[in-house]
């Protein structure tokens, strides 16, 4: 694999949680051929915004990947390395919303009264039709190829009975598919997603989840 020059996009409101920061140094501790990835922080807007503003700074450099990290997420070791290990266009960890439910933030499309995307609960590697933002990888050349605006909120008029609106990463990643790239979640990459406490997918049992204090 060629070297890669990763910046690290982090979207996030006026604090930046001790969780997140105490995970970061070890969460994107990269091979020495790799090089030190750069971090930008982009505070106090919608996520759309932010995601956008982090991807315009990553073209204006000579980065050859955008890398997402949310500042309410937990990461383990040496997740960039192993994302980048898997050369891919669009890859990321698996994670679960941290409202009532838990469900998790990968979709496959589905016919599902509310909406066209079905959670998929993810324990290997595989390709999946939808993803959330919260640990992705994105090559240079998606954001080229697809183009502005990359994320965006759209309202989902008739694809739902009583409507609602389609949240900033999966439009990006139905715009990603249209251009001819394929999305990978790495399910061996689990992620904790903090609140007012650490909700993380279980190790082992697919739909059972771990509570943590922050």
């Amino acid at each position: 694999m060629k070297k890669s020059k990763v910046m690290v996009g982090l979207p996030s409101g006026p604090s930046i949680p001790i969780s997140f920061m105490l995970s970061y140094p070890n969460a994107v501790k990269l091979k020495s051929d790799h090089g030190k990835p750069y971090l930008y922080n982009f505070r106090g807007t919608n996520a759309a915004t932010a995601r956008n503003a982090c991807v315009y700074r990553m073209l204006k450099g000579n980065f050859t990947h955008l890398f997402f990290m949310d500042s309410d997420m937990v990461f383990p070791k040496k997740t960039l390395q192993r994302l980048l290990d898997r050369d891919v266009d669009i890859v990321g960890g698996f994670y679960v919303r941290k409202r009532k439910g838990f469900l998790p933030t990968a979709f496959l499309k589905g016919h599902r009264i509310g909406g066209k995307y079905m959670t998929e609960w993810v324990t290997d590697y595989r390709e999946v039709e939808g993803i959330g933002t919260g640990c992705l990888l994105i090559k240079r050349e998606v954001f080229e190829k697809v183009g502005v605006p990359w994320f965006e909120y759209k309202w989902s008029g008739p694809l739902a009975p009583d409507g609602h609106m389609v949240t900033e990463d999966l439009t990006f990643c139905d715009k990603a598919i249209d251009k001819g790239y394929k999305i990978w979640c790495d399910g061996t990459i689990r992620c904790g997603h903090a609140g007012s406490f650490i909700i993380w997918p279980d190790e082992v049992t697919p739909g059972k989840n771990r509570i943590e204090p922050i």
